[in-house]
């Protein structure tokens, strides 16, 4: 059993707006963790796109990591 406690720092992840590939929203995160370390996989979304009559937004997986668990650097 194990207690989840809501974080002071939420939202924890927020999109980079200067980051094209999330500038829209990040979501749907899964955390691991590993040495001191925690490693966050998670969805983003880019900012709405016209392409040829059609608007389209592109979703990607990230990932992140931590070292306090709240702070995530290193996104790709």
């Amino acid at each position: 059993m194990f207690t989840v406690r809501r974080s002071i720092h939420n939202p924890i992840l927020n999109p980079e707006r200067h980051v094209p590939w999330e500038a829209f929203a990040t979501f749907n995160w899964s955390p691991v963790k590993k040495g001191g370390k925690t490693f966050v996989a998670y969805r983003a979304m880019s900012e709405t796109a016209y392409h040829e009559g059609v608007h389209l937004r592109l979703s990607t997986i990230g990932v992140a990591s931590s070292t306090d668990g709240a702070h995530f650097r290193n996104r790709k």
